[in-house]
């Protein structure tokens, strides 16, 4: 019942969240002019556009391997190369709508057809807990270099980590996901490592504020403007980082914010759009022009072709899986089942038997008839 409601206020919780943050934000720049920003972002060249794209390209591409990871540790299916596309999209699409949990498992849902909904569910969740797992630990980093933490609770940190990367190796479940982990903090490094980079090359050069100092501050208000649930991280992301760089004039950092929100939400999005929009042309309902055909109608309504090990089947997707129509034959080999195949409607007899005996659910539902109107 409380996870429930807290669900439910989840996004009034986010609107609250960054109200309060422009609103503490606008107070602390409210000196600011809009001719000020207007001309810092003039200054920006175009070898400082491009360079911040660049930088943006390798963020994405380090975040698409996320999904990679995890789908092959959940053995979905799904091949590497769709799995990275996907996650690339969903991400760029995510941050700049807010509510990332959510959206994500409704993108993913959406783009990866066939995986069932509480695949798309875990997946989402478990690559955003291991994305804030992975940043907590750049954050201890962070902020010692900005020095929020003191000199003896880091080396106590740094020691602690040193003894567990000696003992947890050797325990049988880390040793046996070592890799995969490894390869998640590899790619978070590398994708906040980039996205600051793209942030800090469009500063102006007179700034002097050395990449350090900012890809430090980059990532405390990375978390900041991710716990917020909100937009883009709006309001809490920009002023963690007002707040984190005091010796960065006002009006140049809030220009730089927004050229950075150009950058790294706005195009991203923008592509990820283009992603999504694909996908619909790809995945158009099947349409039959026979009016005899027994599934016209449910093909109208929204039925797909589904290709797989098992033949093409005529298929409707729902939140709980796919579900195959009236399927002729069916191999239930485990090995040969898809995994987004949650159930067979208006099987034969013959395939109902071999489900029953390969541990399905069998269940009669309806029976056919033939009704003459006048008797």
């Amino acid at each position: 019942m409380l996870t429930s409601t807290l669900s439910r206020l989840q996004p009034l919780v986010a609107l609250v969240v960054s109200a309060i943050c422009l609103w503490a934000l606008w107070h602390q720049v409210s000196d600011v002019s809009w001719a000020e920003l207007s001309a810092t972002l003039r200054t920006i060249s175009i070898w400082q556009w491009t360079a911040a794209l660049a930088a943006t390209t390798v963020s994405f591409w380090a975040i698409g391997h996320y999904d990679v990871v995890w789908h092959n540790h959940m053995k979905t299916g799904v091949s590497p190369i769709k799995a990275h596309r996907t996650g690339m999209a969903t991400v760029a699409i995510a941050q700049a709508v807010g509510m990332g949990t959510v959206a994500g498992s409704f993108l993913r849902w959406h783009l990866l057809r066939g995986l069932p909904f509480r695949v798309s569910v875990t997946l989402t969740i478990a690559i955003a807990l291991s994305f804030f797992g992975c940043w907590a630990v750049l954050a201890i980093l962070a902020a010692s270099r900005l020095g929020l933490i003191p000199i003896a609770l880091t080396v106590a940190v740094l020691v602690v980590a040193g003894v567990a990367v000696r003992v947890l190796p050797r325990h049988p479940v880390v040793a046996r996901h070592s890799a995969k982990i490894s390869r998640l903090m590899l790619w978070s490094t590398v994708d906040i490592v980039f996205a600051a980079f793209a942030l800090w090359v469009l500063l102006p050069e007179t700034v002097g504020v050395g990449f350090g100092v900012l890809c430090a501050a980059f990532t405390l208000a990375l978390g900041a403007g991710l716990v917020s649930n909100a937009p883009g991280g709006l309001g809490a992301f920009d002023l963690a980082l007002v707040a984190l760089l005091p010796a960065v004039p006002d009006a140049t950092l809030l220009a730089t914010i927004l050229g950075f929100r150009v950058v790294y939400y706005a195009v991203p999005a923008l592509f990820g759009a283009g992603v999504l929009f694909a996908s619909h042309l790809r995945n158009a309902p099947l349409t039959i022009t026979k009016n005899n055909h027994p599934l016209s109608d449910l093909c109208h309504q929204g039925a797909t072709l589904l290709a797989d090990r098992n033949g093409t089947h005529v298929a409707r997707r729902h939140f709980i899986g796919t579900v195959v129509l009236e399927p002729r034959t069916w191999d239930f080999a485990r090995s040969q089942q898809p995994i987004f195949v949650q159930s067979l409607y208006k099987c034969p007899a013959s395939v109902a038997a071999r489900a029953r005996v390969s541990g399905w659910t069998v269940r009669r539902i309806a029976s056919d008839a033939i009704v003459t109107p006048r008797t």
